[in-house]
């Protein structure tokens, strides 16, 4: 429940924090109602805010600072779509590296196990990539 914990107290949602055992977790299992699995969160799953409604916008908008995209690469691919709010797992960029059809490239480095191949291997350690400096 990093990403969960991350962003409430990110947010700042103190009673969901005060209260956290019996939002979260059932009381006679003890099995847990909501972990980082279950991300993205899809606003009618946030119970867990309900004492405090007005940051379940915030939470949804902010969760994506703790969580970057996981970048899949396929034979053939030529796009993986980006949501606006989401955030690229990007550790470095060295700006201007040289340029090319689609214009300046610049170089990052991509946070380990975020790249993804068909073949399923995660990329262990930091990886670097060109890019088209569009991105920016």
């Amino acid at each position: 429940m990093i990403i969960i914990l991350s962003t409430l107290v990110f947010i700042g949602a103190t009673d969901c924090l005060f209260s956290f055992g019996s939002r979260f977790f059932h009381p006679l299992t003890g099995q847990a109602f909501f972990t980082d699995a279950d991300f993205p969160f899809e606003k009618e799953k946030l119970s867990f805010l309900d004492s405090e409604p007005a940051l379940q916008p915030h939470f949804c908008d902010d969760v994506f600072r703790f969580k970057p995209v996981l970048i899949e690469l396929e034979n053939h691919q030529t796009t993986q779509k980006v949501l606006p709010k989401e955030r690229l797992p990007f550790e470095s960029r060295l700006k201007g590296v040289g340029a090319g059809g689609y214009g300046k490239v610049d170089c990052v480095g991509i946070s380990p196990n975020y790249i993804k191949l068909e073949s399923g291997f995660f990329s262990p350690n930091v990886s670097f990539h060109h890019e088209p400096a569009i991105l920016s």
